[in-house]
């Protein structure tokens, strides 16, 4: 369940060959700096492989108001 501080951010999925993003639940818990707290398992469900899993912290840039996670803290 998603709480209220909650917030979406884009991590990239690498077994793709092209650039693509997927929209993963986070808490924001500093400026640009955000802990994933989506429990989606998207490599079994979906077949995907994301840079980023639940539990890291991630650094995001923002782009036209939406935050990308480019770097693990």
């Amino acid at each position: 369940m998603a709480s209220a501080s909650d917030k979406e951010i884009f991590i990239k999925i690498l077994n793709e060959d092209i650039d693509v993003w997927r929209p993963v639940k986070a808490a924001q818990i500093a400026q640009y700096i955000f802990k994933i707290t989506d429990t989606t398992n998207f490599e079994s469900e979906l077949d995907e492989i994301l840079e980023f899993k639940q539990g890291d912290i991630v650094k995001c840039r923002e782009k036209d108001g939406d935050f990308y996670a480019f770097e693990l803290l």
